[in-house]
């Protein structure tokens, strides 16, 4: 349980409630009502309202499902329900985006595309990533910075320092190994 605690919060030097704009979020789960009939165009207007349908389009593209802009969102598939949750949060070129295992889902092939989607927004547009993430290979690959957390902090660092043989052992017991695996940009 928390307790009050003394000081204030501060996000991109505002309130909360002042940065919110500027902050996004994918979830892990998201529960709708499947039949309610509402297109992912629909979805995606009404959480971005000055979004153009063009600029909707274009994001899609970018995540290989350009198909979905017109089909009713309670028939998509869990990958392509993904890509659109992970899609209106970027339309908004948030600041701060708050990643929860966004990847569970997604194909292979539309987790790379994601990924690489996420590195542009933070290349790019200089968006911070917090990423909550099991994925040892995501975050060694991806991740400028690690925080490590079993009941307590482990480790915190550059991956390349802090996910060691030690540390994963620390965290998954005397199993966990971390293959580096490196995709080669075409």
């Amino acid at each position: 349980m928390l307790s009050p605690q003394r000081g204030k919060v501060s996000v991109l030097g505002r309130t909360p409630q002042q940065a919110r704009e500027q902050v996004a979020n994918v979830p892990q789960r998201f529960t709708f009502d499947k039949s309610f009939p509402i297109t992912v165009l629909e979805f995606l207007q009404l959480s971005h309202p000055h979004c153009s349908q063009q600029k909707i389009a274009q994001y899609l593209g970018h995540l290989n499902i350009s198909e979905a802009l017109h089909m009713k969102l309670g028939s998509l598939s869990g990958g392509q329900l993904q890509r659109v949750l992970i899609e209106r949060s970027m339309l908004g070129d948030p600041k701060i985006l708050f990643l929860d295992e966004p990847s569970a889902g997604i194909d292979i092939g539309g987790e790379q595309t994601f990924y690489k989607l996420v590195s542009h927004l933070h290349r790019e547009h200089g968006s911070t990533v917090v990423m909550v993430s099991h994925e040892l290979d995501v975050v060694a690959n991806y991740a400028d910075q690690v925080l490590c957390l079993n009941r307590r902090l482990v480790c915190q660092g550059k991956p390349e320092q802090v996910l060691t043989p030690e540390t994963l052992k620390e965290l998954y017991g005397n199993e966990a190994m971390l293959y580096r695996h490196r995709h080669q940009e075409g």
